[in-house]
């Protein structure tokens, strides 16, 4: 898989690498135990902390506006990702 980069979740930005070509040799590292690297930038400018839930575990927590976060190692499987206010548990989000 290819460097994917998804501006998704209204104003957000989810950069994931996960072959040699693309993310260097962590990315590749990663991908061999069938994980994915990943970073969030913020880009919401009316909250001020967000968290980044990947499924049902939070995969970023108090990020705010204009941050890039560094990259953090993911399941490779796919799953939704949701933004929130930081504090937000799942269910608080309307779900």
């Amino acid at each position: 898989m290819k460097s994917k980069i998804f501006a998704a979740l209204g104003l957000a930005v989810i950069d994931l690498r996960r072959t040699n070509n693309e993310g260097g040799p962590a990315a590749a590292k990663a991908a061999e135990r069938g994980r994915t690297l990943a970073r969030f930038v913020n880009a919401e400018p009316t909250i001020d902390k967000e968290d980044l839930w990947f499924g049902d575990n939070k995969a970023f927590s108090g990020v705010v506006f204009k941050q890039i976060t560094a990259y953090e190692e993911l399941p490779g499987d796919r799953k939704d990702f949701r933004m929130r206010g930081t504090g937000m548990t799942k269910r608080s989000g309307g779900e």
